[in-house]
């Protein structure tokens, strides 16, 4: 209970600086749209329609590219900034890319939020990947497929919108996908930099938007 308190705290903090930075004030309206708790993203992205990204999508593709052709373990990079300012964006050019595709075997893109559920995760990576929904629901049967489908192949897998910071839960997913091939890459965007600063295995560096920190 202790920890879920510190995460919502948190993520609270976090809120409150984006208001004080952006200059927002409190007021009440009335809600043009239903809440939706879900933040859903896709991977798609109309490259022609975006400014300002090319220097930062360069030094990703750049880095992904070099590490699966030098096939190192599996990594991790993240993508850290505020909300607003284009993290999604800046990994769908990044997945898009023609050469980020010749470098990886499978690809697949999922919208975590803060509902950081390992099954729901498992069972998404496979929807993403397979392209057609997934009717299994246990985690075992869930993960022994996700492995059989990555067994000998170089996957890259964007986790977008990551809140969670529990290495507990990340080592529940990570046992399944360490089964890919040398080479296979992790990229995680997230408002929290320590998300982005956590001890992954095979942790690489992460961006904070305009420059490279670590």
């Amino acid at each position: 209970m202790a920890r879920k308190f510190k995460n919502a705290r948190e993520k609270l903090d976090a809120i409150a600086e984006e208001k004080s930075k952006f200059h927002l004030r409190e007021c009440v309206a009335e809600a043009a749209i239903e809440w939706n708790e879900d933040r859903q993203t896709s991977s798609l992205v109309k490259e022609s329609e975006i400014l300002g990204r090319a220097d930062e999508k360069k030094k990703i593709v750049s880095m992904l590219v070099s590490n699966a052709s030098h096939h190192d373990d599996l990594s991790v990079y993240a993508i850290c900034g505020m909300g607003g300012l284009g993290k999604t964006t800046l990994a769908q050019l990044v997945y898009n890319d023609k050469n980020v595709a010749k470098a990886f075997d499978l690809r697949a893109w999922v919208c975590v939020s803060d509902d950081f559920d390992i099954k729901r995760l498992t069972k998404a990576i496979l929807e993403s990947i397979e392209g057609k929904s997934c009717d299994i629901q246990e985690l075992d049967p869930l993960q022994r497929r996700l492995v059989g489908m990555f067994v000998g192949k170089r996957f890259l897998l964007v986790l977008d919108d990551v809140w969670n910071e529990y290495h507990d839960k990340w080592d529940g997913l990570k046992q399944a996908l360490q089964c890919g091939a040398r080479g296979s890459t992790v990229i995680v965007t997230t408002r929290l930099e320590k998300v982005a600063l956590m001890n992954y295995d095979g942790y690489n560096s992460f961006l904070s938007l305009g420059m490279f920190v670590r």
